[in-house]
């Protein structure tokens, strides 16, 4: 696997963990509370959220598993990134801003925009947001020629 599928399969996986967020919190407030209700019972009314609140905890256990599996990936990447004294990789081997921009739009899930509009660097740049993307690819590029062990223990 090339490093840019590498990167792309854990940019993938972070999507979907936030997707799987923001479906258990519409879960959640769909269901909201219900009180306890001294009227009279009608047969039309039937409030059981029983199955709401099972189908909440599976996607809960879930996404506790794409979590777990998603934890040490993260951890690798972020080594090769910036090392393990978080001094080096990457950031060290080329520049801070290849580093950023990598860990920004692959680890974090954040929009090119969104990466673009964190970095500093970019105010003189036409089109930040192609400029942090060019970056991305082009440190992506070098890291295929790389060890990323000797990284990482940077």
């Amino acid at each position: 696997m090339s490093v840019r599928d590498w990167f792309d399969s854990i940019h993938d996986q972070v999507v979907a963990v936030a997707e799987s967020e923001k479906t258990i919190d519409a879960m959640r407030l769909s269901i909201g509370s219900h009180g306890q209700s001294f009227g009279p019972i009608s047969k039309g009314s039937v409030t059981d959220q029983s199955a709401a609140i099972i189908s909440v905890v599976v996607l809960e256990t879930e996404l506790d598993v794409m979590r777990a599996r998603l934890a040490p990936e993260l951890d690798r990447a972020l080594a090769v990134l910036y090392g393990a004294s978080g001094r080096g990789g990457l950031a060290r081997a080329r520049d801070y801003a290849d580093a950023d921009c990598i860990c920004g739009y692959y680890l974090m899930g954040m929009t090119w925009a969104e990466v673009a509009a964190e970095m500093t660097a970019v105010d003189g740049s036409a089109d930040p947001a192609q400029w942090c993307k060019r970056r991305a690819y082009r440190a992506l590029v070098y890291l295929e020629s790389c060890n990323l062990d000797e990284l990482m223990e940077s």
